[in-house]
């Protein structure tokens, strides 16, 4: 929506947005990332003018924020994650509503996708950990 429906202005201010993750990853500054996050899909929820968009995602809003800085931690994923909101940046200044379609569903996947892989490695570690401590209790338990 925001390709078909987004001012020029808005157009211009995601991109300055996007510069500003930009700026925040290469510094490895969270504080910045996560600012410069808030503030690009304010635009972009701005630029659709779908108020039932932003209403059905407000629930969830504060998740999406927790699990995004928890993804964030990880130098690999943020150097991921500015790949995938470059695309997402330029299919949206380009007003391509199919290039945005795709590359908003390839960052969606990725983050789950690392998510996924940071919530095994935890309950694994935590796995491991208890059973060092205690096997006995922890097959018990298990």
């Amino acid at each position: 929506m925001f390709t078909e429906r987004a001012s020029d202005q808005e157009v211009t201010e995601i991109g300055a947005a996007f510069r500003a993750i930009e700026a925040g990853i290469t510094a490895s500054d969270l504080k910045k990332i996560r600012a410069a996050k808030d503030l690009f899909f304010t635009i972009l929820f701005s630029g659709c003018r779908n108020a039932e968009i932003r209403r059905a995602l407000e629930n969830v809003i504060d998740r999406i924020l927790y699990l995004r800085t928890q993804l964030m931690i990880d130098p690999r994923r943020r150097q991921d994650s500015l790949v995938e909101m470059r695309l997402l940046t330029e299919a949206l200044q380009d007003r391509n509503r199919i290039e945005a379609r795709a590359a908003s569903l390839a960052h969606l996947e990725s983050a789950r996708d690392a998510l996924v892989a940071q919530l095994s490695a935890a309950a694994k570690a935590k796995v491991a950990k208890a059973t060092a401590k205690s096997p006995l209790k922890a097959l018990k338990n298990g």
